[in-house]
């Protein structure tokens, strides 16, 4: 009887405090092991690629295939649609099956989700035409003949009908023999067809007189640059004499929110993609310089822990390529101090930033795959984040 009463009493005391024990360990570990949350942003791959940048003849085709990918890394059956930047160079259909189409260089699209993935395509012929001219300029009421030679599929000239086109008929004119007429000062693009292939495209200008600019030229450039990269542009400017000018040059991104490019010809890469560059001077325009943009092949950002709010965090961590052209994570000499629901996160400040996942090793070298829409320059900070404290325990600024 003694023995009963004693244990109700014990069982009352202690009642109280087993509850409190099991609010602490909630609060410490519930996060980690009661919540389920995405560990990564989802995104959207394609699938079938050769490289960054694909090639396809014309008249042959590529099937594509793309998955969505939630926040926990699983493939879904998320329905995907496809589009082409320039379907009369790249022709999709539903399936992501691409056909090329003429010769030139295209984005294609995988959309799922509110999400996009890009593939740069560029197509090609080995017959061709290509124009022959003795300058790219001609003046007002004067005339330049243009000549034009068909290449077959084993690289040889052929004798075939050419056909001619201008793109302003008003500022220059072209007859069936190749003929160009200056009209009024201005530019207009001109294509020679055979055998159902099309030129690239010549662009003449037509000026008034000789001390005018005649010509700009893109001296410098290139066709790819990684995401995070810089390249310089170089134009020269020329007059109908053919003397150099020392004119103002001002430069253009048919899509500055993949390349930007200041008036210097200083570009940087953004995000992956694909954009035209053109230099002025004087209202005169270069011929466009294509570029595809990728996603950072080379680039490396890296930096050194350092403690924040009284927390214990050391070691460095670099930003690097990873395959897939993707980017990852490379901690080393890692360490942090123990503590309740640890995520890694990237940053603009020492503040909450965007989740990349749980930080499952508290020491040593490990890396952390980042999802492909993460690029070299989003982030300045990585952070180690207790979500439970609501407070990072450590900072990384990539340098």
């Amino acid at each position: 009887m003694q023995l009963r009463y004693f244990y109700k009493v014990i069982k009352r005391i202690l009642k109280p405090f087993a509850f409190a024990l099991l609010v602490l360990i909630y609060s410490c570990v519930g996060e980690d092991f009661i919540e389920v949350e995405p560990t990564q942003s989802p995104r959207v791959v394609i699938f079938g690629s050769s490289s960054s940048l694909d090639s396809i003849l014309v008249g042959s085709s590529r099937q594509y295939t793309a998955t969505y990918f939630n926040g926990f890394g699983f493939a879904t059956d998320q329905s995907i649609s496809w589009s082409s930047e320039n379907s009369s160079i790249v022709q999709l259909d539903g399936n992501g099956k691409a056909t090329g189409l003429s010769n030139g260089f295209s984005q294609i699209y995988a959309i799922s989700g509110g999400l996009t993935a890009s593939q740069s395509v560029i197509v090609y012929s080995i017959e061709r035409v290509e124009i022959n001219s003795p300058k790219s300029f001609t003046f007002v009421n004067d005339s330049l003949q243009l000549t034009a030679t068909y290449y077959d599929s084993d690289n040889m000239p052929q004798n075939a009908a050419i056909s001619w086109t201008s793109s302003i008929p008003s500022v220059a004119s072209i007859d069936a023999n190749g003929l160009v007429r200056g009209l009024q000062k201005g530019q207009s693009f001109i294509t020679a067809s055979a055998n159902g292939i099309q030129s690239f495209a010549l662009l003449l200008n037509v000026i008034e007189d000789s001390s005018a600019v005649a010509t700009i030229t893109i001296i410098k450039d290139t066709a790819k640059i990684n995401v995070g990269d810089q390249f310089l542009y170089e134009a020269e400017v020329r007059n109908g004499f053919g003397d150099l000018m020392n004119e103002t040059v001002e430069w253009s991104s048919s899509d500055s929110t993949v390349l930007r490019i200041n008036n210097n010809g200083l570009a940087t890469a953004l995000k992956a993609g694909s954009s035209n560059i053109t230099a002025n001077a004087s209202g005169v325009f270069s011929a466009i310089s294509p570029i595809a943009i990728v996603n950072g092949l080379t680039g490396r950002r890296s930096g050194s822990f350092q403690n924040e709010n009284g927390y214990s965090v050391s070691g460095n961590v670099e930003v690097r390529p990873s395959a897939g052209n993707n980017f990852e994570l490379a901690f080393t000499n890692f360490n942090c101090q123990p503590g309740p629901a640890l995520y890694i996160h990237l940053s603009n400040s020492v503040s909450a930033g965007v989740e990349i996942g749980t930080l499952n090793q508290l020491n040593g070298d490990f890396t952390v795959q980042l999802p492909a829409n993460i690029l070299l320059n989003d982030y300045d900070y990585v952070l180690i984040w207790c979500k439970s404290a609501n407070a990072a325990f450590g900072s990384a600024r990539l340098n």
